[in-house]
Formats: structure tokens, sequence, C-alpha cells
């Protein structure tokens, strides 16, 4: 076996092979395999999670700095907007005119996958009439707590959003730009910074996607101010990469449909 890495744009057969000491046979499902062009440089974006003042007071200004985008939820529960832990609607307002998008959470502690769907569809549907209602153009997308979710969540989920997702990864994660899932998007926490350069320097390399996800600076699952502030001149000088909101991966997604 060749320890040399495989020259991608030589494949011309894919072949899958399973083994398996079980008498009774083994069972495999191939979800989807497809084959699309790669853009001509790869993307990164910035999600921040929760619709925390945070977000507004400390991290918005680095991003204005250097002039990225970054996407962002509504507040976790809509009843507390213009409290001191959210952002108020006009602030969140605000953002979305300087380019950034504000998505739809889904709003609650439980995994949807232990709501029912009665109980699911009456919480999409109010944080998506309450989006509508303030004015905030990425009511289309959606991210989900708990990255716990099944088959009964994701039908409704689709009922009211395009794209979105979780599938939340302490390690490099990417995906490609044309051929994702539109629901169960992947995304690397953005706790490290070595490994949220490592996804941003692969992601331009591969031409790929690849979403970094934070909630708050003093929270553990996201790196302080000083990291991020390394991780966006990184993003910076990297060729060959683009920072986008999750309404420029879907018009593309769309584009090559």
């Amino acid at each position: 076996m060749s320890e040399s890495p495989p020259d991608l744009t030589r494949i011309e057969q894919m072949q899958l092979e399973i083994t398996s000491a079980n008498q009774d046979g083994t069972q495999a499902n191939i979800d989807d395999i497809r084959l699309h062009p790669k853009p001509e440089k790869g993307f990164v974006i910035l999600s921040w999670d929760d619709g925390n003042q945070n977000y507004y007071d400390k991290a918005a200004p680095i991003n204005d700095r250097f002039g990225f985008p970054a996407v962002i939820t509504m507040p976790v529960r809509p009843d507390k907007a213009d409290e001191p832990y959210f952002m108020s609607v006009k602030e969140l307002q605000e953002r979305q005119s300087t380019g950034d998008d504000v998505v739809v959470h889904g709003s609650t502690n439980a995994p949807f996958a232990e709501l029912s769907r009665s109980e699911l569809d009456a919480l999409l549907r109010r944080n998506k009439q309450w989006m509508l209602d303030n004015g905030l153009g990425g009511a289309d997308f959606i991210v989900y707590p708990g990255n716990n979710y099944d088959k009964t969540a994701l039908d409704v989920i689709s009922k009211y959003c395009y794209m979105g997702g979780m599938n939340q990864s302490g390690n490099v994660n990417t995906t490609g730009v044309y051929g994702f899932d539109p629901l169960v998007l992947p995304r690397t926490i953005g706790h490290d910074l070595k490994i949220s350069k490592q996804a941003v320097s692969l992601a331009a390399a591969h031409r790929q996607c690849t979403i970094l996800n934070f909630h708050h600076f003093d929270s553990k699952d996201t790196m302080g101010v000083h990291e991020y502030k390394k991780l966006l001149a990184h993003i910076d000088r990297t060729a060959g990469i683009e920072v986008i909101t999750f309404s420029d991966l879907w018009a593309m997604r769309q584009k090559k449909a």
C-alpha cells in the first residue's frame, strides 16, 4: 500500500468493501454519493449561537475590523430579547445591516429528538414567525441545540427551514460547497485555536467549506478574545479562502442544483 496521498483528479472508480465476522451477514446503507465540481476557492463561516450580547459587544467589532461577516442567531428565548444577556431586536437588525446573517435558533434546552412532533412544530413556527415579524432575513436557516435530532425532527425542521444543523465536532470538520446535506451541516467547535486554524487551512487547500462555531468568550467551548483575533488574522492572510454566511452557502448550492 502506498503511503503517498492519492491524486483525487484521477479517480475512475470507487469501491466499497465491507467484511464482518458476523455469520448473519452485515447490512450497509450508503446514504449519498455525489460528484460535484469544486469551487475555485475555499470558504469559512463564523457561526455565533444564542444571540448573546457578548457577540455584539466583543466579537462583532473584531469581525468588522477584518471586514468579515458572521452567522448569528436570534436569542434562544425570543421573549427575552432586549434583556441584558441577549442582543436586542435593534442590535440584531443593525448587525444584519452590516452583512451578518441572523438565523433561527432552536430555542430550547430539550434535544429535538426528545420533543414530540407537535411540540417541535409549535416551537419552530413561533421562532420563524418572530424572525419574520422583526425583519430578520435569515428565517430560512436554523441551528438547533444538543446535537440530538432524529428523522421526525428533520422532517419538521424541513417544513420551516432550508438549511442548518448542529453536528458539532471537537476536531476539524469540513463540508463540500455544492453537495452537502442541507439540514445537518457539520460545524467545528471553536474552542481551540490550532484546530480552528487547521480547519481553515484545509478548507482553503481542498476548496471546501468549514463552519466554526462559537458561543461567547466566557464559555469553555469558545476560544478567548486574543485567540479569536489570531484566528481572524490567520484567515485574512490565508490564500484561497473567503468568509461567507449561510445565505451565501445556500446560494452557491442552489446555483449548482
